[in-house]
């Protein structure tokens, strides 16, 4: 697969990630603090929800490497952490959107 290829999927993935969450009221309103969105933790899962994480972390930084035609990471692995947080039959959706924005990192594609 293209780079190219490989960025249309991602933007995909990433509009159908933030549809989803915005239907599961997942999707705040309020940007955390500035001490909230510096923490080197992985997931900043010592300051922030995962939600929140993918929310005003991920996405926006996956979406600027697309804009700017940037390399994105050769590796993805958000949806096993999102399983443990996501436990339960009404975020199946939600971890099959994450598990398809792993994919288009880690395979090039869906």
């Amino acid at each position: 697969m293209t780079q190219s290829a490989q960025h249309h999927s991602l933007s995909d993935a990433l509009v159908a990630l933030e549809n989803t969450m915005k239907g599961l009221d997942l999707w705040g309103s309020v940007c955390p603090s500035h001490e909230s969105l510096a923490s080197v933790e992985p997931f900043s899962y010592d300051t922030l929800e995962l939600q929140e994480w993918l929310q005003w972390i991920m996405i926006p930084r996956f979406r600027a490497l697309l804009d700017s035609h940037g390399t994105l990471p050769k590796v993805s692995n958000i949806a096993e952490y999102a399983e443990v947080k996501f436990a339960g039959p009404g975020f199946t959706t939600l971890i099959a959107d994450i598990r398809n924005v792993d994919a288009c990192i880690n395979n090039g594609k869906i």
